[in-house]
């Protein structure tokens, strides 16, 4: 914030110290009624288009401005982001110096995200960093739990070859709880342990090194893939994995494609 100085000394001003701005962007004593800026960022702007990735937003924001709201455009409804705790909703607080929330589910996409805050939250700002929402991966680890209660419960499909793929191009439908609950476990049981995993969205030939994907969320930008029980180095670019050989042999849609971590 820039105030309204002597320009003979530089233009630096005289205005209130207790800029919204934080000691890091004051420049003087700006004026109280100028807006203050705020540069926040997210630390990690990739996530997965079924809602419940946390996102962390950092920058130099006041605690006087608290609670805060995070809100996103969903197929033209202002959806507001997920605190993850109890009875707090959408209300979020801040935690060793960042925002962290919770996302809703939404179709993949580049999306603004907005910072609402102060007296009833009527002070807006917007993230300098774009969310890209993608379609999410797959997990071994996921369907492993989904198989754990007996048949007769709503687990959503037990084997990845009976989940049809999903481009994320609108809004996913929110699953039983079971489901749900199942899933998270599954999730974090791939985050530690697991590796990212994803499915051929067509059928493919034998000799062919453009591999059409799913998804290509939390694969590394090249590495070595398994692709039908084999092994291949890749590099990759949106959905699709570009092999340094082709294929073996013939591979139908629904195929596996695991990241393969030594």
């Amino acid at each position: 914030m820039r105030g309204y100085g002597d320009p003979e000394s530089g233009g630096l001003g005289y205005g209130d110290p207790e800029s919204l701005a934080g000691v890091a962007l004051e420049r003087g004593y700006g004026s109280p009624n100028q807006e203050a800026l705020l540069y926040l960022e997210l630390r990690s702007s990739k996530v997965h288009h079924r809602g419940g990735a946390k996102v962390q937003v950092t920058g130099p924001l006041s605690d006087n401005l608290s609670p805060f709201r995070l809100s996103i455009q969903v197929e033209g409804v202002l959806t507001y982001f997920y605190s993850g705790i109890a009875s707090q909703g959408p209300n979020l607080l801040k935690r060793r110096g960042d925002l962290e929330a919770y996302t809703p589910p939404a179709p993949a996409g580049s999306y603004t995200i907005t910072l609402h805050c102060g007296p009833n939250f009527a002070q807006t700002y917007t993230i300098g960093t774009a969310l890209k929402i993608e379609p999410d991966n797959r997990g071994s680890e996921r369907y492993l739990s989904r198989r754990l209660p007996p048949s007769f419960y709503q687990t959503g499909a037990r084997f990845n070859g009976l989940e049809p793929v999903d481009f994320a191009v609108s809004k996913p439908a929110r699953p039983p709880y079971l489901h749900m609950i199942l899933d998270i476990f599954g999730r974090i049981s791939q985050e530690h342990v697991g590796s990212p995993q994803t499915v051929l969205s067509r059928d493919h030939a034998r000799g062919e090194t453009d591999l059409s994907t799913e998804s290509t969320l939390s694969f590394p930008d090249s590495g070595v893939v398994s692709v039908g029980g084999r092994r291949y180095t890749y590099t990759h670019s949106g959905s699709q994995i570009v092999l340094s050989g082709g294929l073996k042999r013939n591979l139908p849609k629904l195929s596996e494609v695991v990241f393969y971590a030594p």
